[in-house]
């Protein structure tokens, strides 16, 4: 037969586990973020504000919160412009093959973190760079690439008066006949911007100087919307937002001591406990009773 101790021990381990559980299984808020993509749309700078307010208005309305996430080094993004403009000196030099393989190697690095790059028309600029030797080197599926991510970035993207030639125009009709006039979003034209969160907002540019709105989730888009400049206050609620605010979470862990399973299974113990004592004690014995926790 098992002990008053060996009893009381088992209780207080079954208390642990009891107490434990809950606070295991409690999920962690959502988090939500925002990011742009490489542009050099006239209205740009609208962009990141808008896609950040969106994120804000999306975790105010599902109790979320940041993400605790370390921002890359800023070299990675100095050494990839770098690269490029290594690249474009040599392509002005008439060096094809060396610059080719240089503007690979920076615009590989740039897909990867195309968020970073956001303000750089140097990423834009060294895609038509890129896509210039390809054609001179008859590489068309290269050409066609470079060009097709670009619209997806941004589908509003056109050659500068500069950069158009006929068979670059021809390149970027081409490839905007394949994607429409309204290019979908891939994972891998997000490259890591789309884990930067459960959920990301990405802005990108939209004809007639309005904002395309896109909700990723899990590094899939969901939504979408397109809206001009005072629409942005709405778009929440466009991309799937409860038009009532959650309550804030509280992302802090709770104290064991406000647990309400830590006190049921101390209840437990003490009664468990009680009836043990009082199952030793022989009738018509006396004894104190102190239960000690």
């Amino acid at each position: 037969m098992v002990g008053f101790s060996g009893i009381a021990t088992r209780a207080l381990a079954c208390t642990a586990i009891l107490a434990a559980a809950p606070a295991t299984a409690l999920a962690a808020p959502r988090t939500f973020a925002s990011a742009t993509l490489p542009s050099r749309a006239a209205g740009k700078s609208a962009l990141a504000p808008a896609a950040a307010r969106v994120a804000r208005d999306l975790s105010r309305a599902a109790g979320g919160t940041a993400p605790r996430t370390p921002t890359p080094p800023a070299t990675a993004v100095a050494d990839t412009l770098a690269t490029l403009a290594r690249g474009r000196t040599l392509f002005a030099t008439g060096a094809l093959d060396q610059a080719a393989d240089l503007l690979d190697e920076g615009l590989a690095a740039a897909a990867r973190i195309p968020h970073r790059f956001a303000g750089s028309q140097a990423i834009v600029s060294a895609h038509v760079v890129r896509a210039t030797i390809a054609l001179a080197r008859g590489e068309k599926a290269t050409a066609a690439a470079l060009f097709e991510r670009i619209l997806r970035w941004d589908p509003t993207f056109s050659l500068t008066a500069s950069e158009r030639s006929p068979r670059l125009a021809q390149a970027v009709a081409a490839a905007r006949a394949r994607l429409g006039h309204h290019p979908g979003l891939r994972a891998a034209d997000l490259g890591r911007a789309c884990a930067l969160a459960d959920t990301v907002v990405i802005a990108r540019p939209a004809p007639k100087a309005q904002v395309e709105l896109i909700r990723v989730d899990g590094c899939r888009v969901t939504a979408a919307v397109t809206v001009a400049a005072k629409g942005i206050a709405t778009a929440a609620v466009a991309l799937g937002a409860d038009p009532t605010p959650a309550a804030p979470t509280d992302s802090r862990p709770a104290s064991i001591w406000h647990n309400p399973w830590l006190w049921a299974a101390v209840g437990a113990v003490a009664a468990g406990s009680t009836a043990v004592v009082l199952w030793k004690l022989q009738p018509g014995s006396e004894a104190d009773v102190v239960l000690h926790f």
